[in-house]
């Protein structure tokens, strides 16, 4: 499974965001009564949301559990694994491909009306247009 290329979409009133079928198409649906779910957390100091099939986002979040080491003596790590977890929702897709975000994620990210849904290899991220554009001129070197 690898995300790659932009869209952007409308949001809906409830916190809807249609993700592209070709993103869809690329995950196992399991149990089509349950429909196809992702796990939605915030970008960290990135002012956007990352969206994660469920076997990326548990082999990650287990691999960063195994680096903060034991349990009563983490390193330095334990705050960022703490946010993350702390932050990850599970979501589900709509029998209509629209992915049902929660309220407190998409006003952290600040969308509304509209989101561009980027591909990023193993994960999408969810952004409000006006802080992509920033982040891109922001991020961009000079020529």
């Amino acid at each position: 499974m690898f995300f790659s290329g932009s869209v952007k979409y409308a949001v809906d009133s409830k916190g809807r965001v249609n993700i592209p079928a070709r993103f869809r198409n690329q995950i196992q649906l399991g149990d089509d009564s349950e429909g196809l779910m992702f796990y939605v957390t915030s970008g960290g100091k990135t002012p956007c949301l990352f969206v994660y099939p469920p076997r990326v986002f548990e082999k990650m979040a287990e691999k960063m559990e195994d680096e903060i080491g034991p349990i009563l003596d983490p390193n330095e790590n334990m705050p960022t694994y703490t946010e993350l977890m702390a932050s990850a929702e599970a979501c589900r897709c709509d029998n209509q491909g629209r992915l049902i975000v929660p309220k407190k994620h998409l006003e952290w990210a600040q969308i509304s009306g509209e989101v561009v849904i980027i591909g990023l290899g193993k994960r999408i991220q969810l952004w409000n247009p006006r802080l992509f554009e920033q982040y891109i001129r922001k991020s961009s070197i000079p020529a």
